[in-house]
């Protein structure tokens, strides 16, 4: 990537635009902060409203998609946008 030619291809996403999120590996779910997992409200032991007591919940990265827009893209418009 260039000063003179910004919109040679991304070495992140090859153009695609949106890569696999680093925080979910593109799981779309990860563990639940509140209760790290285990279900269970760590004061209480009562089950954790924030995730229902499964431990999991969508991913706040991506917002539950799995992708991203790419960083790399977007930081040096080699898209255009």
């Amino acid at each position: 990537m260039t000063a003179e030619d910004p919109f040679t291809t991304c070495p992140t996403c090859h153009n695609n635009e949106y890569i696999e999120c680093p925080e979910c590996q593109g799981e779309r779910i990860v563990h639940c902060l509140l209760c790290n997992g285990t279900g269970k409200n760590r004061e209480t032991g009562a089950r954790c409203l924030q995730c229902g007591g499964d431990g999991k919940t969508r991913c706040l990265r991506c917002n539950g998609v799995g992708e991203i827009r790419c960083p790399d893209c977007r930081s040096a418009r080699v898209l255009g946008a």
